[in-house]
């Protein structure tokens, strides 16, 4: 990854190591639809959609997992939108 990438990224060493531990969680199958979004796109996303992935991981288990396979969706339109993404990277 480019160095410049990283440099300007919106989270530091320690907030990315929270994040990933943030994404294991009690279900593989949220396990397998976040991890995904993180190692690709933790460097990439902009301050408003990191608050949002955020809250999403703040989420029940549950809760997030009904988000993600789509059985109900979040009033908040970026919350859709990072849904959205984490939903493609699992899909490539």
């Amino acid at each position: 990854m480019n160095a410049a990438v990283i440099d300007n990224a919106p989270v530091d060493e320690k907030q990315r190591d929270r994040l990933r531990w943030q994404c294991r969680r009690g279900l593989r199958e949220l396990d397998e639809l976040l991890q995904p979004f993180l190692r690709r796109h933790l460097y990439d996303i902009n301050e408003q959609e990191l608050q949002v992935f955020r809250q999403l991981l703040a989420c029940q288990d549950q809760k997030l997992l009904a988000y993600l396979m789509l059985n109900e969706t979040p009033d908040d339109q970026g919350w859709v939108n990072v849904i959205t993404k984490i939903r493609a990277c699992a899909a490539d």
